[in-house]
C-alpha cells in the first residue's frame, strides 16, 4: 500500500495544470527583483509596492476575493508550502472553493487540519469540517452531481510510517462521510457512469471492473522507474469517453473507451497530445511533449479520425514560459493562460476561438506574479485563479 500510494502522489504531481518548479523559480527571481527595489521591506510590503506600481486598480472584468481574511480573529492558515506535508490544497465547484488548509491560533494553543468551504458569490466560509489528527489530504479527486467534492486522506501515526488512506464525500449540502479507500467510494458520476481513476488505472465501478490497466515497473531501490497510467477526461456521449494514456518519460496520446463494446481505440497522430475538451463532433487537444510546456491546439474528428492543426500558441514562448487551457464545456471558446518566466510584472489571460483560432478576448493578470498557474472555471465565463500563496483568488469574467 505505501508504495501504491507513493505512485499515487507522484502520478497527482504529474497530471498538476500548474508545475511547481518553474512556479517556485519565478517566485524565488520576484522575490530577488524585490530585495533591489527596497532591500529593508518586507517580501510582503515589496509585493505590495510593486502592485501598487503597476496596478492601481484591476480591470472592471476582475474581482479580488481575499479569503485568508475571512478567517476568525486570531487565526491563520498555513499558507502554501510543498516542502511539507501541511500544504494547502484547492478544488473549485462551481462558487466554492474547497480548500485543504491547517488553522492555527495565533497564540499557538491549538492547531487543526480541516476542508474549509469558500463562497465565491458572496465571499462568506460556507463549512469547516474537521478532519482527524494526523491526516492529511493527498488530492481533491472531484465532484459532480450531488458530490461538492471527494478527496484521499491519509493518516500517519507518530512514527511517520502511513496508515491506509481512506475517502471523504461531501455533498452539496455539506453533510459527509468517511469511507474505505475503495474504488467504489473514490469514483465520481461521469457521463452515466460511476468511474475510479484508481492508481494508474480506470475503474468501472458500478460493475467493479477495470476498463483500462496501467503498468509500473519497480527499481532496485524500491521506487518507481517506469509507470504507464490511463485517465479518463471527458464523456463524448452515455456510451463513450475520451481518455489520456502517458506515463514516466512516455510519448502521451488519446483514444476513446466505448462501454458498448468494453473497447479502447488509441487515435492516430495524437502522440504527444493532451485532450481538453469536445464541440461539434470535434476533440481538441494541445501538444504537449513529455517535460515541456504546452504550445499549440489540433483537432481530431470523430467521423474521419483525422487531427490537423487548428490554432497557434497565442503567446511565442520564451524558456521557462507556461500556457495553460481549458476549455469550457458547452462554450465558444478555449481559454489560455501565459504565464512569463523571466520575472515580468503580469501574465496573461485570454479566450480564442475554436473553430478559427482567432483571439477573442486578452488582457493582462495583475498583482505581478502572485498568480500564475492555478486556474480554474466557475462556469463556462468565469476563470477563478488561485494565488501562489493559497490564500485568495482572482475571478475574472471571460465574456466579450
Amino acid at each position: 500500500m505505501k508504495r501504491k500510494v507513493a505512485l499515487t502522489l507522484a502520478l497527482s504531481a504529474l497530471l498538476l495544470t500548474g508545475c511547481n518548479s518553474e512556479a517556485q523559480s519565478q517566485q524565488t527571481e520576484q522575490n530577488a527583483t524585490a530585495a533591489v527595489f527596497e532591500t529593508e521591506q518586507t517580501a510582503e510590503e515589496t509585493s505590495s509596492a510593486l502592485r501598487s506600481e503597476y496596478y492601481a486598480e484591476i480591470p472592471e472584468n476582475m474581482r479580488l476575493f481575499n479569503f485568508a481574511k475571512l478567517n476568525s480573529e486570531g487565526e491563520y492558515t498555513t499558507v502554501h508550502n510543498p516542502s511539507v506535508s501541511n500544504d494547502i490544497k484547492t478544488f473549485v465547484n462551481g462558487n466554492i472553493i474547497c480548500s485543504f488548509c491547517k488553522v492555527t491560533n495565533s497564540d499557538g494553543s491549538a492547531s487543526n487540519r480541516v476542508l474549509r468551504f469558500y463562497n465565491i458569490d458572496d465571499e462568506t466560509i460556507e463549512k469547516t469540517i474537521p478532519l482527524p489528527d494526523d491526516c492529511i489530504l493527498n488530492e481533491f479527486i472531484g465532484g459532480g452531481e450531488d458530490i461538492l467534492c471527494k478527496a484521499s486522506l491519509t493518516e500517519y501515526v507518530s512514527d511517520g510510517a502511513s496508515k491506509e488512506q481512506s475517502i471523504i464525500t461531501v455533498k452539496n449540502d455539506y453533510s459527509y462521510e468517511f469511507s474505505e479507500y475503495t474504488p467504489q467510494n473514490a469514483a465520481l458520476p461521469l457521463g452515466g457512469h460511476n468511474i475510479a481513476k484508481w492508481y494508474l488505472d480506470i475503474i468501472d465501478a458500478d460493475r467493479n471492473m477495470t476498463l483500462m490497466e496501467g503498468s509500473a515497473s519497480e527499481s532496485d531501490d524500491g521506487t518507481f522507474s517506469d509507470y504507464r497510467y490511463h485517465v479518463y477526461m471527458f464523456p463524448i456521449d452515455e456510451n463513450r469517453f475520451v481518455y489520456l494514456t502517458g506515463g514516466y518519460e512516455y510519448t502521451s496520446c488519446f483514444g476513446i473507451y466505448d462501454f458498448r463494446t468494453d473497447t479502447c481505440s488509441d487515435l492516430p497522430d495524437t502522440a504527444d497530445m493532451r485532450p481538453i475538451g469536445i464541440r461539434n463532433g470535434k476533440i481538441y487537444s494541445v501538444l504537449k511533449p513529455w517535460d515541456k510546456t504546452a504550445s499549440d491546439i489540433y483537432v481530431t474528428d470523430m467521423e474521419t479520425l483525422e487531427t490537423v492543426k487548428c490554432m497557434s500558441c497565442p503567446k511565442a514562448l520564451k524558456e521557462n514560459d507556461q500556457i495553460y487551457y481549458l476549455m469550457p464545456e458547452n462554450s465558444g471558446h478555449i481559454l489560455y493562460m501565459y504565464a512569463r518566466g523571466h520575472g515580468e510584472t503580469s501574465n496573461i489571460i485570454g479566450a480564442a476561438d475554436p473553430d478559427t483560432g482567432d483571439i477573442l478576448k486578452e488582457c493582462e493578470i495583475p498583482y505581478g506574479n502572485e498568480f500564475y498557474s492555478q486556474l480554474y472555471l466557475k462556469d463556462e465565463n468565469t476563470a477563478v485563479i488561485i494565488s501562489g500563496r493559497m490564500d485568495k483568488a482572482l475571478i475574472i469574467d471571460m465574456r466579450d
